[in-house]
């Protein structure tokens, strides 16, 4: 399966959102679903808890 965005791409998206862009828009503007977002939103926010574990351990 080919990929369409790159993980830094994929990263951007989150920063965005999270400073404050609506879903909808950043999803219409860039061509993806909202499905996808929280896919990879959940994706990404357990990799960074995985991560926190690691250096507190």
């Amino acid at each position: 399966m080919k990929k369409r965005f790159t993980e830094a791409q994929i990263i951007g998206f989150l920063r965005d959102i999270e400073a404050g862009v609506a879903v909808k828009d950043l999803c219409r503007q860039y061509g993806f679903s909202e499905a996808s977002y929280y896919v990879w939103r959940t994706r990404h926010y357990f990799e960074s808890c995985v991560r926190l574990v690691k250096l507190i351990l």
